[in-house]
């Protein structure tokens, strides 16, 4: 499950992906990055410190995003 959490007082958006990243949720988290808004001065972080594994699919969305 993909959280995104936002902070606009700091001016981050935090995106985390869950325990693995791989092609049921990847889509998601493509999705999920291209919501935040370009207008607004924020920057997006994609914490993985809580993901164990990545497949090909989640790479090829983490270098799209």
């Amino acid at each position: 499950m993909i959280t995104v959490r936002e902070s606009a007082d700091s001016g981050f958006t935090v995106i985390e992906p869950g325990e693995r990243l791989t092609l049921v949720n990847a889509q998601e988290l493509l999705k999920a990055v291209q919501t935040v808004p370009a207008s607004l001065d924020t920057s997006v972080i994609i914490n993985m410190e809580k993901t164990t594994f990545v497949d090909s699919s989640g790479i090829g969305v983490l270098v799209n995003a």
